[in-house]
């Protein structure tokens, strides 16, 4: 498997403008980070516009299953007390893992 070009030296704009809007917004930059979903959806065929992640915390470990979207209530997905992963989707942010 090839090493992907990812990351502040491969999309320097993109990184440019998320360090701009953290500086804009320092109490909200303490609660997010950016993350690589390549990995998933290259490797684990995970498709993020038909399936969810399902995360849950365990002695110090954190475990993601990928679940069928439809297979979650719809308010769950909805709640962004629920999610902690957010992808755009047109113009819309759609949540694609759900943490418990």
């Amino acid at each position: 498997m090839t090493t992907p070009e990812i990351g502040p030296t491969h999309d320097t704009a993109f990184f440019e403008d998320v360090k701009a809007v953290f500086e804009r917004n320092p109490e909200a930059s303490e609660k997010y980070s950016i993350q690589y979903i390549g990995r998933q959806v290259d490797v684990m065929k995970v498709d993020f516009g038909n399936q969810v992640g399902i995360s849950n915390f365990s002695n110090g470990q954190l475990f993601t299953s990928f679940v069928d979207r439809n297979d979650v209530l719809e308010e769950t997905l909805e709640a962004d007390r629920f999610c902690c992963a957010w992808e755009r989707v047109g113009n819309k942010l759609k949540c694609i893992q759900i943490c418990g």
